[in-house]
């Protein structure tokens, strides 16, 4: 069954369809039902018109956002030895393991101590 924002969206631009898909998509996986989804897809569609509508802009990919997730996600999961496993998991070599390791301990360093003169 239709629901009355499927068919609101059923016309609308294909960016805007894909926009409300994936977040409706996402939004039951997460356990919202049918009617919240739809809801909350809708409102961010609503939001993303009325701050980007008119507007000709190339979507960012998120490679640098992606790279650290993944950085984050393997500084969690690292314990101290397991920087063999942590390179298969993440199909990255063991040095970059260990490079990942230096650089998020800096970045988390840095966020909890600022500078002596900043």
């Amino acid at each position: 069954m239709t629901t009355p924002t499927e068919l609101l969206m059923r016309d609308a631009p294909d960016l805007l369809r894909d926009l409300y898909d994936q977040t409706a998509h996402l939004a039951r996986a997460r356990g919202l039902d049918r009617e919240e989804a739809d809801r909350l897809a809708l409102a961010l569609v609503e939001v993303m018109t009325d701050n980007w509508g008119g507007r000709n802009f190339n979507f960012p990919k998120g490679t640098t956002m992606r790279l650290l997730k993944r950085d984050l996600a393997i500084w969690r999961e690292f314990d101290g030895s397991n920087h063999s496993d942590l390179a298969v998991k993440y199909d990255v070599t063991t040095v970059w393991v260990y490079s990942i390791i230096r650089k998020v301990r800096a970045l988390i360093r840095n966020e909890r101590q600022p500078g002596l003169f900043e």
